[in-house]
């Protein structure tokens, strides 16, 4: 089965860092437009909280106003991109799940305009993804990233059905935990979906991480991270290299560095997940009753 996959690597919101999210929206919205338009896509992805600066490296509480819920007016209004090009969306924002209870979350709407629940390993259902490995780190210039500040962990690794089978999403510091993968593969995920928001010392190992990831797994890895400067308490330089990868590891496409937008799209074959685990069948080969468990 092919798929037709088109991330959207957003730009740095500038110096200052645009607040306006309605102006990000709309500017969105005109990427979204050109994606669908141009290469008529099964999944348009967007990267992780598309529609705010990242605020994480302040401590602040007027950023909990943008929370929102889900669903919500963002949900609502990506749906009608979805229904309007009859593909997968997948968007990243900061979620409100109750009061005091607030979420780095993605999810995935159909091309219907529905919103995908996905399933935990115990069958409970969940309308979204919501990022598991919550980092606070501190940048080598001396900066602090504290996304515990705002965020609660997720409570697992939902599958996702859709026409094109089974999918995974993953955020950002998700992606260097392996267990994040393994947990979705092994119950039948054939691409994982990572939206970052990625910046600084982390720019080296990312296309070397998530080639690991692809081929260890034998998936399909779609990658999408924003790209450019973005100033609120301090400068952040987001990368970039979005990126598409088979399950042997090769990049099919990857976007610039440093900058943005960019629409970063390829076409790939479901077929060759079955290909690459039959030649390297790392799934078959495990051996998990040897492996270390802490007890």
């Amino acid at each position: 089965m092919e798929v037709k996959v088109a991330l959207i690597q957003a730009e740095g919101l500038g110096d200052p860092a645009l607040e306006d999210r309605k102006k990000i929206l709309e500017n969105m919205a005109r990427l979204i437009d050109e994606a669908g338009n141009r290469y008529h896509p099964d999944f348009i992805v967007l990267t992780e909280m598309f529609s705010t600066p990242y605020f994480c490296g302040l401590h602040d509480t007027r950023f909990f106003d943008w929370a929102e819920p889900i669903p919500g007016k963002t949900t609502d209004y990506l749906a009608e991109k979805a229904r309007t090009y009859g593909c997968h969306l997948i968007a990243s924002f900061f979620e409100k799940a109750l009061p005091g209870e607030y979420y780095n979350s993605a999810v995935i709407l159909g091309p219907k305009g529905d919103l995908l629940s996905g399933k935990l390993p115990d069958g409970t259902e969940m309308p979204c993804y919501r990022k598991n490995h919550i980092p606070s780190v501190v940048l080598p210039d001396g900066h602090v990233i504290d996304e515990k500040f705002y965020f609660r962990p997720g409570q697992g690794f939902p599958l996702f059905e859709t026409s094109f089978g089974r999918v995974g999403l993953l955020i950002c510091y998700d992606r260097s935990f392996p267990e994040s993968w393994r947990s979705l593969v092994l119950r039948g995920a054939e691409i994982v979906f990572v939206l970052n928001n990625s910046v600084g010392f982390r720019e080296e190992s990312f296309l070397y991480e998530l080639r690991t990831r692809a081929i260890e797994n034998g998936v399909f890895v779609c990658a999408t991270n924003k790209g450019g400067r973005e100033v609120l308490a301090f400068e952040l330089l987001h990368y970039g290299n979005s990126c598409i990868i088979d399950p042997f590891g090769r990049v099919l496409q990857k976007g610039s560095a440093h900058s943005g937008p960019e629409i970063v799209a390829a076409t790939f074959n479901l077929e060759e997940v079955v290909r690459a685990r039959h030649l390297l069948p790392l799934l078959r080969d495990r051996r998990p009753e040897i492996y270390y468990q802490p007890k």
